[in-house]
């Protein structure tokens, strides 16, 4: 199968070849027909400047990784890449800040991993609290909660649920509205929604439940 030439994706993979081959100037060659072809990839840009750098070209490293983080700032590779040439070629100061913002890029990375575990726990507590009969406890938790992990249903049907036995009808229904929402095949919070409905005092009904 020929290579079409206007693909600049295809010479991109064809210089990650020549590369693991170590050809290195035919890597470097069909890294720079890819960006000619295409210079708005972030993916061959990022490959062209990486390669500069591997055979210690980081001014011509530069031009290409900053295109590339142009187009896709948050790409570690390509902000690691960029910090290293910035460095190599005595900018320093630009070279520190790329440093600080990958720093800050890999926190929230890992603070969003963290976030549904420390939710689960704190979940958990709120239900602890709410079998020992403290119900404004367990409803600090589960606001908590999910505010860490509002993609978690379980933990918004629990906090929809004390707020409702807690008189705080248009909130609560609203939650358990929102929790259908995100799971609409849920039989149970369906039901759950139903029954509260039924329950609740009409002057307290949300503006989308008055007008079922």
């Amino acid at each position: 199968m020929a290579l079409d030439p206007s693909i600049a994706e295809a010479w991109s993979d064809l210089g990650m070849a020549r590369k693991f081959l170590r050809n290195d100037a035919g890597a470097l060659a069909a890294f720079r027909r890819a960006v000619a072809e295409d210079p708005e990839d972030a993916v061959a840009q990022y490959r062209l400047g990486a390669e500069y750098l591997r055979q210690d070209k980081p001014s011509a490293a530069v031009g290409s990784l900053q295109a590339a983080y142009k187009m896709n700032p948050e790409d570690q590779s390509t902000l690691n890449s960029l910090q290293t040439a910035l460095r190599r070629t005595g900018k320093a100061a630009e070279a520190d800040k790329v440093k600080a913002q990958l720093a800050e890029i890999l926190r929230k990375r890992d603070q969003f991993s963290q976030d549904p575990l420390k939710a689960v726990r704190i979940n958990n507590e709120g239900a602890t609290l709410e079998k020992a009969g403290n119900l404004r406890g367990a409803l600090e938790k589960y606001r908590e909660a999910l505010k860490l992990y509002p993609e978690h249903v379980g933990i918004r049907v629990n906090y929809a649920v004390a707020l409702l036995r807690l008189g705080q009808w248009t909130e609560g229904l609203d939650e358990l509205h929102e929790a259908l929402h995100r799971d609409p095949e849920n039989g149970r919070i369906k039901t759950a929604l139903d029954d509260a409905l039924a329950q609740a005092p009409r002057d307290l009904l949300p503006a989308w439940a008055v007008k079922r």
